[in-house]
């Protein structure tokens, strides 16, 4: 099926683009933009402009990129017509990403972050992956600048159509933190089984919730 608008999918946390290959073939194409572009959360932002599809579009934000895709919406609030979030991270005006984390677990986040790029939690990805997948993943993930993770939201400007996709085992993103998120967005919300890589674990169903979630 085609979309009514195209989308742009972003990968968190260092992921490589291809992660969305399932997802957009069952939606019939779209624009993937791997994580790890930009040396800040703002060029981070314009890095996945210059990738984006022409004219209005709506962006499908997984983890640690709803920050990057709340950024492009506050840059450039004509262009971003939809936000649809998979298990993604998405802080109140004028907090950060590691503002999210609760204590106690932010004191080790932050000493993770500082001062050096930031590699993502791989041995949490693999359950629910095959071997090969997960071991590409390992090789092909990069480290992401660690100003992304620290650069506060200035102003949450956000499209009309927004939604969230739940995912019920996840280990990165757990599902309490998952729903203070879509209440952040005040989005319609659906939910996928599975673990954080809802996009490899079971593509084909992701697709069918996100084409429902933007009907």
């Amino acid at each position: 099926m085609a979309l009514r608008i195209p989308l742009l999918f972003l990968a968190g946390a260092g992921l490589p683009a291809w992660i969305w290959d399932g997802v957009r073939d069952g939606l019939g194409g779209g624009t993937a933009v791997p994580a790890g572009l930009g040396d800040d959360l703002r060029s981070a932002a314009v890095a996945a402009f210059d990738l984006a599809p022409e004219g209005r579009f709506g962006i499908v934000a997984h983890g640690a990129a709803g920050v990057i895709a709340a950024e492009m919406a506050r840059l450039d609030p004509e262009s971003v017509a939809a936000i649809v979030g998979i298990a993604a991270v998405f802080p109140r005006q004028g907090r950060s990403y590691l503002d999210t984390v609760p204590f106690p677990a932010s004191i080790a986040a932050k000493r993770a972050v500082k001062g050096r790029g930031v590699h993502p939690p791989l041995a949490k990805y693999d359950d629910g992956l095959v071997r090969a997948t997960a071991a590409r993943l390992r090789a092909e993930t990069v480290d992401v600048a660690e100003r992304v993770y620290r650069d506060p939201l200035e102003r949450l400007v956000l499209p009309e159509r927004r939604a969230y996709v739940f995912t019920t085992a996840d280990p990165v993103v757990p599902p309490e933190l998952q729903r203070g998120f879509a209440r952040v967005l005040d989005a319609a919300t659906d939910t996928v089984g599975g673990g954080h890589l809802p996009m490899l674990e079971q593509p084909k169903q992701l697709a069918g919730v996100i084409e429902r979630l933007l009907a």
